[in-house]
């Protein structure tokens, strides 16, 4: 009986610290504090984020003309989408939204130019909100 607890313990310990089976840990994205940057932007009945957006390139021209663009733009890197072939980016102080989106529709390679939508998933946090 002895025998047969000590096997049953030792088998329970030695799965507990298997871990061939666990997915690895990726890093993820510092998600962008809305509370830390001027208020959200309202255009109709969605909600945006004042000062982020995302960028989707041509994977054959590739990333290469965008980064340079951000750079020069003086933008920030929040994430980079490797699948999708896309970037967010947030601009800085001073710089209106719609310039940005209008600087960097024109880089060679980038095929959209989107605002951050925000999207509550708690109506609390919004008041009176509709059903998206």
């Amino acid at each position: 009986m002895t025998y047969k607890i000590i096997t049953l313990l030792l088998i329970c310990l030695a799965f507990s610290q298997c871990k061939a089976g666990q997915p690895k840990a990726t890093p993820t994205p510092t998600p962008t504090k809305i509370e830390d940057s001027a208020p959200s932007k309202r255009v109709g009945n969605q909600e945006f984020s004042p000062s982020t957006l995302i960028i989707f390139y041509d994977d054959s021209i590739g990333d290469a003309p965008l980064m340079k663009a951000v750079t020069k733009y003086k933008a920030t890197i929040i994430y980079h989408y490797n699948t999708m072939n896309g970037i967010a980016i947030r601009i800085p102080e001073g710089k209106s939204i719609d310039d940005a989106i209008a600087y960097f529709q024109k880089v060679k390679g980038v095929l959209a130019v989107d605002r951050d939508r925000i999207c509550h998933l708690d109506n609390a946090t919004q008041g009176s909100a509709s059903p998206l």
